[in-house]
């Protein structure tokens, strides 16, 4: 189809000549961007019907589970598959063509159609892949670990009471045990995952990258998205850094100096989860431990008879219900955009906009308006209290966000040989967040594999981006809502509801309509009037906290930041070169 649509251009262009070169090079542009569009729409119809015949599949497999649906449903998605693939081979063929687009939205989809993934494996590599990913997570979901107490009862599960215990233990010994069995049984994909390792990189050789780790990252359309990450991170490690500070403190009263020092990084299994990616303690964290922090749960018991749901009455799937609604209305307003654009304008935009509403409706003047509190105005401590709450659910999540998936790009790109993995890992979790492991680790571990997105290479970076925008996102909207003022102590951002501003709305409606058809600089230009990630609103977001974080880590003596107290992991062999600050033990 392609070599045919040459020929015409060629004959098109010498019957063209007689008139004009300039005329020749016109009606080759048209003539070209013609037949682009008609193969386009053609791609469009299809995609948008079979992946209608698949989600119709799912939602009937779902909502009734039947052999019948089953096999409907694995018959759709082998379809859809197959149909994917059929197109991305057809798109590649105009890949000589693209220069000559001035179109530069045809020339966008071409270029989104032309990434595949995985599928663009052959059918053997393929199969070997999706088996090793299978593999991988059955062996994370199959993991459970003996109780501390009764070693003979070997049935806690991650969802089946290891959460619970991690939050509610205080038995330094008993959340060793925890954390390391978890690790025994998850760390045996480490031969798997070389496997999957190779076959990643392959697929991504077939995409046209030249591994895995560049493919994921053409996901950000920036060059310099790695930099543009780490530049966030700095603006945003001052916080954590405090937050760190008075969790060790807090820590250290609970257990001794002797197992958390007074300058190192914090023992990872103390924090309330398995992976110390939030920290969950408000017993031990909260500023004002006497003072309960803001919890509509009982006032929405009170209120709920005659409502029908399927959720609990809580607060906190109050906020989860209105993320999740987000989406949907993310989802409506790009319905009308081509089905290669009917997504986010970045991976985790689409995250972030939910969370930015959650942002909202969990502030106390939005609890007010419903008639869950009695007030708009929190007392000081309780104001305190709840961005703590928010703090070691939000903050604390950051570095291990990033860290995940910087440890899986260099494992990707062969920066970090696979000699040196697991004591690669426990250098990033001690750089970035500040964290150790309750014992010397070695390259006989596979700590990374204790986290299911490992196992199930699912990326991690969208966590990190939604994290931090949510905050951009929502100071931008509440300024188009005149509720949040910079330097205004009666509209701080924090406080901010844009839920009754319809220029908030038409802003956010906007940026969902345009889906992924734009780079996503230009998708939150239109909201925010910045191009880039920013940490400085999450910053001003928590400001009244990290003042008060600042003056208490002052007031208490505590050390800021974290140095070495010992080794942490050790290398498959002894190295030549001076020994790491990381391995020295302080003075």
């Amino acid at each position: 189809m392609v070599r045919t649509l040459l020929w015409a251009l060629l004959a098109t262009a010498a019957a063209a000549a007689s008139h004009s070169p300039e005329a020749t090079v016109k009606v080759s542009h048209l003539v070209l961007e013609s037949a682009a569009r008609e193969f386009l729409l053609k791609q469009d119809l299809r995609y948008s019907r079979e992946c209608k015949q698949a989600v119709t599949a799912s939602w009937n497999y779902h909502t009734n589970v039947t052999q019948k649906n089953k096999q409907e449903l694995e018959e759709a998605q082998q379809r859809f598959s197959e149909w994917t693939k059929e197109s991305w081979e057809e798109a590649r063929k105009w890949g000589s063509l693209l220069p000559y687009f001035r179109n530069t939205d045809i020339a966008r989809q071409f270029k989104l159609l032309s990434i595949l993934g995985a599928p663009a494996l052959p059918k053997a590599e393929l199969l070997k892949y999706t088996r090793t990913i299978s593999e991988m997570t059955s062996i994370y979901d199959s993991t459970t670990v003996c109780q501390f107490r009764k070693p003979d009862r070997c049935d806690i599960g991650i969802n089946r009471g290891l959460n619970k215990l991690l939050r509610k233990s205080r038995n330094y010994s008993e959340l060793k045990h925890m954390w390391k069995s978890w690790r025994e049984s998850t760390g045996r994909i480490r031969g798997r995952y070389q496997q999957f390792v190779q076959l990643a990189n392959r697929a991504a050789l077939a995409n046209g990258f030249r591994n895995m780790a560049e493919m994921s990252l053409a996901q950000y359309e920036s060059e310099s998205f790695r930099e543009d990450m780490a530049a966030v991170w700095e603006q945003i490690k001052p916080l954590y850094e405090q937050l760190h500070a008075f969790a060790r403190r807090k820590l250290r009263e609970v257990y001794g100096s002797h197992r958390v020092t007074h300058r190192g990084p914090l023992p990872a299994h103390l924090l309330g989860n398995m992976w110390a990616l939030n920290w969950k303690l408000d017993d031990l964290f909260l500023p004002f431990p006497d003072t309960p922090p803001v919890d509509v749960t009982p006032e929405m018991e009170r209120q709920v008879s005659g409502i029908k749901h399927c959720t609990d009455v809580t607060q906190e799937d109050f906020i989860t219900i209105h993320h999740e609604m987000t989406h949907v209305q993310y989802f409506l307003q790009y319905k009308n955009q081509p089905y290669i654009y009917r997504a986010g304008a970045n991976p985790g935009i689409h995250e972030a906009l939910g969370h930015a509403v959650a942002l909202s409706v969990e502030s106390p003047r939005h609890l007010w308006r419903l008639g869950l509190l009695k007030s708009p105005y929190l007392t000081y401590e309780t104001e305190m209290n709840d961005l703590m709450r928010r703090a070691l659910d939000k903050v604390v999540f950051l570095p291990y966000a990033y860290l995940v998936d910087l440890w899986r790009w260099k494992v990707l790109e062969g920066s970090l040989p696979e000699k040196d993995w697991n004591c690669g890992w426990w250098d990033l979790r001690y750089e970035i967040q500040g964290m150790k492991p309750p014992e010397l680790r070695s390259e006989e571990d596979f700590d990374p594999a204790s986290k299911y997105h490992i196992p199930a290479n699912i990326a991690f970076t969208r966590y990190f981006v939604s994290f931090v925008m949510q905050f951009q996102l929502h100071k931008s909207l509440c300024m188009q809502a005149g509720e949040y003022v910079p330097g205004d102590p009666a509209k701080p951002l924090h406080r901010c509801d844009i839920s009754s501003s319809i220029r908030a709305g038409n802003a956010m409606r906007e940026m969902m309509r345009l889906g992924s058809s734009k780079p996503w600089p230009e998708v939150i230009q239109a909201a925010t009037g910045e191009r880039k990630m920013d940490g400085s609103a999450l910053r001003e977001y928590f400001k009244p906290l990290e003042m008060w974080l600042t003056e208490d880590n002052k007031k208490h003596g505590e050390f800021v930041g974290w140095r070495p107290d010992g080794e942490y992991c050790l290398y498959e062999k002894p190295r030549t070169t001076e020994i790491p600050p990381r391995c020295q033990t302080e003075k």
